[in-house]
């Protein structure tokens, strides 16, 4: 369990880093619908956090039906946001076809774009902290870690995103490079939850 723990611990880094990229291609297709000016940003951003907020939210209560099967449940949390970061492109082209009439418009197709997506990533912190904790007393300690490296990540994946992906392969390729990290990290977590349960039954 200790060594499951630290490379839980240094791939939230990776997907930490992942979730940076993300967002900043997701906010450079959302200025091409809805416009670079002060509202459309403030559009953007109170989506991306609102999903967030809701994803934490929902997966508290999630996490309660999947009582030792949290490593699996993390897992196919992140293969579900590295599928729809490989695939918003598609979303995208889908969306530009909608008439952006009015304000209501503007904050539907936001949602639509980032509702899902945010929502996945809002639940990632807390549940793969519950998946760590052995109790109520390293829970603290544990999440710390976590956010940490999390963090950590999103600060080199913003510099990633900015300096070297966007100028280099574009926007749906960045997507899809950051998209398979988060599949094939996903697929690891959900292996890990079987190796964690197997050890729990010896």
């Amino acid at each position: 369990f200790p060594q499951l723990r630290m490379v839980s611990i240094l791939l939230a880094f990776l997907t930490g880093m992942t979730a940076l990229v993300f967002q900043n291609i997701w906010h450079r297709y959302l200025t091409y619908l809805l416009g670079s000016q002060s509202q459309a940003t403030a559009i953007i951003i109170a989506v991306f956090l609102g999903g967030m907020a809701v994803g934490y939210f929902l997966y508290g209560q999630l996490s309660k039906a999947f009582e030792g099967q949290l490593f699996k449940l993390y897992g196919a949390t992140e293969f579900l946001i590295g599928v729809w970061a490989v695939f918003s492109p598609n979303t995208y082209h889908f969306l530009v076809q909608i008439p952006l009439s009015n304000f209501f418009a503007e904050i539907g197709v936001a949602i639509l774009f980032l509702g899902v997506p945010t929502i996945l990533m809002g639940g990632t912190i807390p549940l793969l902290t519950q998946a760590l904790s052995t109790d109520l007393q390293s829970a603290t300690r544990t999440h710390s870690r976590v956010y940490a490296f999390n963090t950590f990540g999103a600060a080199a994946g913003s510099l990633l995103a900015g300096f070297y992906l966007l100028p280099n392969l574009g926007l749906p390729l960045s997507l899809f490079s950051a998209g398979t990290i988060n599949i094939v990290v996903g697929l690891v977590f959900y292996l890990a939850n079987e190796i964690h349960v197997a050890g729990k039954i010896r």
